[in-house]
Parts: C-alpha cells; structure tokens; sequence
C-alpha cells in the first residue's frame, strides 16, 4: 500500500482574492452584569465578589496590559493614549443652579459624578465576513469589541449609548473566557450567537 506523506495529501484551498467575497458588519450586543455566578449545573445563584466586564477590560488597559483604540469609518483602529483613557472614566465635576428653598435665592454647586462601570453593558462587535464562492463556505472572525457607555442628562433623561472605546478582540479574549466561566448565561459569546438567529446586523460597510 503506497504511503502518502504530508506533503501530498490534499490541503485545504486557500481563500484568494479572485474567489472570495469579503464585509465587515458591525453587531451589538447587550449583557446585563449583575454580582452573582450563573451556574448551569445548578439551579440558584451564589453571591461573590464581582466585577463588571466592562471595568475587567477597562482596568486591563489602564493597567498597561492592551491598547485601546478608536475606529475609523473605513474599520482601520487608531490608538488612543492613556491620558485619554483616564479621562473617559474619570469622576466629572459639574457646577450646578440650586434655589434656595427657604429663600429663593440662586445659588451654584460643585457635584462629583464618579463613574460607573455598571453604565456599561452594551457592546459593539466588528466582524470580518469572508463567503468563498468556489465552495460555497462562510468564514466569520470578530476583530475588534467596542464598549458602548449609557449617558444621561442631568435632569436623568436618558441620551443613547455610545462607544467609548475599541479593543482588538485577540487583546481581551483571555478576559471574556474569564468572564465566560463565571458567567456562562449572560456574557459576551452567548449573546453574539444568539445574536445571529434573533436579528440582522446593526450596520456595516460595502463588499469589497
């Protein structure tokens, strides 16, 4: 019986530019935190210490562990420095008009507004799609993840989300297993593939 060696077994088509279709589509997910373990073998809930992952994957920044980045129209990341970085998450000193309520005089305040992590619950994705017309196939890879910040006004109205940050999704991936294993219902995995069977993507670019 002949041997065939590992060079002339049959290996896998490379993807070219000639057969391949390639979009990037940008999805949004949410995860409400909340500061219990989600265990799926049994059914209740253990309180611990928790965190967010939102303050998991900022800390791990201002720690100087990653980059963070802004991304442009054309999905190409632009570092930010990490005095921006402490910026977006630094405490906010307004000053405010308060009457008197005996008075009726006006009078103005200093307030702190610190920032909280717990804001932080919607996520953009950028993924990079890529269909090989030759055999029929689909390959998907998120490159990057957005952390989305609530904002309200300071009467409370409420004012949208908007995207603080980008990192590149190679950079938190060791964070979002951590964050998988103590949170195996409600974490950034388990809402990207529900994701693909409940809705369209939010908005992308053009085939290129």
């Amino acid at each position: 019986m002949p041997v065939i060696t590992l060079a002339q077994a049959k290996q896998p088509k490379k993807l070219t530019k000639e057969n391949t279709i390639s979009r990037y589509i940008v999805r949004q997910v949410s995860i409400i935190d909340t500061s219990y373990t989600q265990h799926t073998f049994l059914s209740k809930l253990t309180p611990i210490d928790d965190t967010s992952l939102g303050e998991m994957l900022i800390r791990k920044v201002l720690n100087g562990k990653i980059d963070a980045y802004n991304k442009k129209e054309d999905h190409n990341l632009i570092p930010i420095d990490m005095r921006e970085v402490r910026s977006l998450v630094a405490p906010r000193i307004d000053t405010v008009e308060v009457e008197d309520p005996v008075t009726g005089k006006i009078f103005t305040r200093v307030v702190k507004s610190d920032f909280h992590y717990e804001t932080i619950w919607k996520y953009k994705l950028l993924e990079e799609w890529k269909y090989d017309r030759s055999t029929g196939t689909t390959d998907v890879k998120v490159t990057s993840i957005g952390l989305m910040k609530d904002g309200y006004g300071d009467d409370g109205s409420y004012h949208g989300a908007q995207v603080l940050l980008w990192l590149k999704y190679s950079d938190v991936a060791d964070v979002l297993q951590k964050y998988y294993r103590s949170h195996p219902l409600a974490n950034i995995s388990t809402s990207l593939w529900t994701s693909y069977f409940t809705e369209n993507y939010r908005d992308g670019s053009g085939t290129r």
